[in-house]
């Protein structure tokens, strides 16, 4: 009867650790597939933006990729992604272009609107806010970045960081790395999308 209940303990035991081996092995495996996946997406995004059919004389000389949760209070994934364009055209002719050309970039999860924002890099790699062609001064306060006389619905800024708090100081770095040449105009062009979807969300970096 002794060696019975011996051997039932045994086989519950192995039974337990089994199962528990098999659901650590589960959980590893979502969140490795769903890493792969969410940095094949923002691989993919990056690579429509960087590859936009731009006119001729524009070239992208520099940009950055990110996933996770980079901005934002809820539970989600953000893919956000930027470039650095050498251009001969000018604010308003860029930004008319590409809000035109935005069915070429390729939207990971269509999480928020199809969307970019817009920043000219001056002389002395400065860089201003550009909305329907118009260049804005960017300005830093206790509450962030914003963009001087820049009217966003009834608030007289809009902060840079957005409604959502992205981190402009990624942008300040990524503009201060450029070398500015005579001849060319030179913008920054970002764009972000994010996922609530189950899969994604298996992600560790989306909490």
């Amino acid at each position: 009867m002794k060696k019975k209940i011996i051997k039932l303990v045994k086989i519950a035991i192995a039974t337990i650790v089994s199962v528990l081996i098999l659901m650590i092995l589960f959980l590893v495996l979502r969140v490795g597939a769903a890493s792969v996946y969410n940095n094949a997406k923002t691989k993919a995004f990056y690579t429509s933006l960087k590859n936009i059919n731009f006119p001729s004389g524009s070239r992208v000389i520099d940009g950055y990729k990110k996933f996770g949760h980079i901005w934002g209070e809820s539970n989600h994934c953000d893919a956000e992604v930027a470039v650095v364009i050498s251009t001969k055209m000018n604010s308003k002719d860029l930004d008319n272009f590409l809000s035109k050309n935005l069915n070429q970039i390729d939207y990971p999860y269509g999480g928020i609107p199809e969307n970019y924002d817009l920043f000219v890099l001056r002389e002395n790699n400065e860089i201003a806010f550009v909305s329907n062609g118009r260049e804005y001064e960017i300005k830093k306060s206790q509450f962030g970045y914003y963009a001087d006389e820049y009217e966003f619905g009834s608030d007289r800024y809009k902060i840079l960081s957005w409604e959502l708090g992205r981190d402009f100081d990624r942008i300040l770095s990524l503009a201060s790395k450029i070398k500015i040449e005579r001849g060319f105009n030179y913008f920054i062009v970002l764009s972000a999308d994010q996922s609530f979807d189950y899969f994604p969300m298996n992600d560790f970096r989306c909490h």
